[in-house]
């Protein structure tokens, strides 16, 4: 679940993926796609 709220993006849980190197890459594009629009990224996750 993604939540944008003023300048913040909120990503509550981790990434679905195959395997741990895919939710990396996830996780590192949800952050570019945040830099690039000027949000700052919050992660929330069970790992």
């Amino acid at each position: 679940m993604l939540t944008v709220f003023q300048e913040f993006a909120v990503a509550l849980e981790n990434p679905v993926a195959e395997n741990i190197q895919e939710m990396k890459n996830c996780i590192t594009e949800y952050d570019r796609f945040c830099y690039e629009s000027g949000l700052k990224s919050i992660n929330y996750g069970s790992e």
